[in-house]
């Protein structure tokens, strides 16, 4: 009978050679021990002594090895835990509550009784789990001039456009707008024509609807606002043109505020009138908006007059800013 033994690579071997050397080291020191007679002290003192170095140095390989086996596991769950995969699988839930757990460990020595307070304003005000689209490149641009100068009310042609961006063309997405004024007698009534409203080239004018309401101090309101749906397109144009018309006595501000995210801001107002001003007040946003360069006019009474400013960084929801008119 013919037997054949299998070739050992050497890194086969290397792998195996902690566990050879515990097994060497235990031999020796077992025949140390129990082969020789007693009164020969010099083979057995020498087999020992061999033994216990072979079988240290055999223990030590060990737990090299498998040192090196957990920094190479720790490594791989690494990539596992940090990876973009694992985190897409989990559940919106944990994520929530995961996303608590690190936070809390940033600052868990600085305000603890305001944590959970941030935490749920952060994820409901700040990050973009309940948003479907945000707006790309928002671009107003405004020519103010009087109406009827001898009751104070002013004409404001805005123009807008801009682009919406869905987060899943298969989804539905609503494209709002409202604006808010004091009503004021019908003399001064505040109101709005939408002279274009142009999404993908298609026209959406009749869209604009107008509600004359009271608010909780019994104060009349007008409101005027659109609700569109969109669906099945990866980014949607949109260009606004409408005409305000509203009395600096009943309500000389205009607040631009957005119901979802905008990345990339800038208005530029040009007011026509020398005994008419505009100031500009950012509201709510992390940093102030930046000029992009004064729209200079022939003195410095036109240069105030003039407005074209930029946000670098991304506007949150319900950030914006403010304009506010008056006569001079």
């Amino acid at each position: 009978m013919i037997i054949r033994l299998k070739s050992i690579s050497y890194e086969s071997f290397m792998k195996g050679l902690p566990w050879i050397m515990l097994f060497v080291g235990i031999l020796f020191i077992l025949v140390g021990v129990f082969a020789f007679d007693k009164a020969d002290a010099k083979a057995p003192f020498f087999l020992i002594t061999i033994g216990q170095a072979v079988l240290v140095s055999g223990v030590f390989s060990v737990l090299l090895k498998s040192l090196q086996f957990m920094n190479i596991f720790r490594e791989e769950l690494a990539k596992v835990v940090y990876g973009d995969d694992f985190f897409n699988i989990l559940n919106d839930d944990f994520k929530k509550d995961l996303w608590v757990k690190i936070t809390s460990s940033i600052h868990s020595e600085k305000f603890p009784k305001l944590s959970k307070y941030l935490h749920q304003s952060i994820i409901e005000q700040y990050l973009p789990a309940n948003k479907e689209h945000y707006y790309e490149n928002y671009r107003r641009v405004s020519r103010i001039k009087w109406h009827d100068e001898s009751k104070n009310i002013i004409h404001a042609q805005e123009q807008i456009e801009m682009s919406i961006i869905p987060s899943d063309i298969s989804k539905e997405i609503r494209y709002k707008f409202k604006y808010t004024s004091d009503l004021g007698d019908e003399s001064v009534k505040t109101r709005q024509e939408l002279e274009r409203l142009i999404i993908n080239n298609i026209s959406y004018k009749e869209k604009l609807k107008e509600n004359v309401y009271e608010d909780e101090q019994g104060k009349r309101k007008i409101r005027y606002e659109y609700d569109i749906p969109l669906k099945g397109e990866t980014e949607y144009k949109v260009c606004r043109v409408i005409n305000k018309y509203f009395s600096l006595e009943v309500d000389p501000y205009s607040r631009y505020f957005s119901e979802t995210f905008i990345h990339g801001s800038s208005v530029k107002v040009t007011v026509i009138p020398s005994n008419l001003n505009v100031q500009f007040l950012s509201s709510g946003t992390l940093e102030d908006y930046i000029d992009r360069g004064v729209l200079k006019g022939s003195n410095e009474q036109d240069d105030r007059r003039q407005i074209d400013k930029e946000y670098l960084g991304l506007l949150f929801p319900k950030q914006g800013y403010v304009l506010y008119y008056y006569r001079v």
